[in-house]
């Protein structure tokens, strides 16, 4: 299987019939600082803006997306969990949901039934506190069927 980047215009990510349309203009930037140079390894402090946590929080995100969607599950665990350790520590809530929710199908797609549904709950709570019907709805889904809802 093949990935392809278009970075000119609108940026997708292409693998297969599969499109994704990586996150907001901050991550997109990540993603093209990586594939300007593809054939050179980038130092981490080179990816990740230190000037403020959203931004630290935010790259770490991207990573774990692109891992998730590349098949490199233990990688996107991995980018996920600092991305929460970030989003939890400057206080960004609908993040940190997100985050779990992410967690969560992860751990399904890898049968971690119990570690999935950790994370489901915990999304489930922060996105009724938030007062976000629609991802509460599909984390409530998630934990009756037991997959991504």
């Amino acid at each position: 299987m093949s990935i392809g980047f278009g970075l000119l215009g609108d940026m997708v990510i292409r693998s297969g019939k599969c499109e994704i349309v990586p996150g907001p203009p901050r991550q997109r930037c990540v993603l093209a600082l990586v594939l300007v140079d593809v054939d050179r390894p980038l130092p981490m402090d080179t990816l990740i803006d230190h000037g403020d946590g959203e931004g630290q929080a935010a790259t770490r995100d991207t990573l774990g997306h692109i891992a998730q969607h590349t098949g490199r599950t233990e990688r996107a665990l991995h980018s996920y969990g600092e991305a929460l350790t970030h989003f939890q520590s400057i206080g960004n809530a609908n993040r940190e949901a997100d985050t779990w929710s992410k967690l969560g199908d992860i751990h399904a797609e890898r049968g971690e039934d119990a570690r999935a549904r950790e994370a489901w709950t915990t999304a489930l709570a922060l996105y009724r506190e938030q007062g976000r019907s629609a991802p509460a709805h599909r984390m409530t889904t998630s934990l009756a069927t037991g997959g991504p809802g």
